[in-house]
């Protein structure tokens, strides 16, 4: 009789969807944008229910796009920081748009999208964001 080998899964190896948030600077409209991402990276941004912020002084709303990818487990996000009635993230008010894409992020997504999201023409700029700098968008629900 063969002995049955133990195998041990440690909780810290399936923790927490990692995220990867750029910083996009764009002067255009934001269903511009979505489709400019959508042409260089073949998602299908949609259009989503805005994104809701209350606090105690007013309730803000901000443009969201949203494309889900079952298959590779991956939530792509694009959040307008600017409203007519305010910005959602003050610390990063050069951009005017964050793309957020969360779940089983792989080892080359971030330099691949960061290359991408450079070639639209419609994009001045584009900016991978750390931990330090999205401390603001960390607490909001993208998915």
């Amino acid at each position: 009789m063969s002995k049955l080998r133990k195998c041990t899964l440690s909780l810290d190896d399936i923790g927490e969807p990692q995220r990867i948030y750029f910083g996009i600077s764009a002067h255009q409209k934001d269903y511009r944008i979505a489709w400019a991402i959508n042409n260089q990276t073949d998602l299908q941004l949609a259009k989503h229910e805005d994104l809701v912020v209350e606090d105690k002084k007013k309730s803000r709303d901000f443009s969201l796009f949203l494309c889900r990818n079952d298959e590779e487990e991956l939530v792509y996000t694009l959040v307008s920081n600017i409203s007519e009635k305010g910005i959602l993230d003050k610390k990063n008010r050069i951009f005017d748009f964050f793309f957020v894409v969360s779940g089983e992020v792989w080892k080359n997504l971030e330099q691949e999208l960061h290359s991408k999201l450079k070639r639209i023409r419609l994009i001045q700029a584009v900016y991978l964001l750390d931990e330090k700098q999205t401390k603001q968008l960390n607490h909001l629900h993208l998915e």
